[in-house]
């Protein structure tokens, strides 16, 4: 049963290829998930991701991270689990559509999603429904530069 949520959840995000022809299903024109671009780029503690909303659905995504600032205190308890230091989501209004600009700043990116899978958190369950219902594929972008001062808040 564990191994059954952990495919879900990760197709619902996109982020592990567990099983090729369920996230090709999910996905059917994903090329890499989002652990594998992660990897190319070296972004283990650090990801920054550019994901499609599917169209008309910005108010539904508006509802579902206000909804997540509501339940800030669950939040971070799963951070401290899942080893997350940082989350900030933005929105981006683009000529191809409305995308989400994800940043995180973790212990270890793969780390995450199994504890994900394992906590079964009803606010983690929430975000993981949402991801499936308002969002396409994600873009991993490619760190340039981090910097930060050591001993500074993540």
């Amino acid at each position: 049963m564990k191994k059954l949520l952990l495919i879900l959840i990760a197709s619902a995000h996109g982020l592990i290829a567990a099983d090729d022809a369920l996230m090709d299903h999910y996905y059917p024109n994903r090329t890499k998930t989002v652990l594998e671009q992660a990897e190319e780029f070296g972004c283990q503690k650090l990801l920054c991701g550019r994901i499609k909303i599917k169209d008309g659905q910005l108010q539904h995504v508006r509802a579902w991270f206000k909804t997540l600032q509501q339940r800030q205190k669950e939040l971070l308890e799963a951070f401290a689990a899942e080893g997350v230091h940082l989350e900030s989501v933005f929105l981006e209004k683009a000529a191809d559509g409305d995308h989400l600009i994800y940043y995180m700043r973790q212990n270890d990116l793969a780390t995450v999603y199994q504890v994900l899978a394992q906590l079964q958190l009803p606010v983690r369950l929430f975000h993981v429904d949402c991801w499936k219902a308002y969002c396409e594929e994600c873009l991993v972008l490619e760190p340039l530069f981090d910097l930060q001062l050591q001993g500074a808040p993540p």
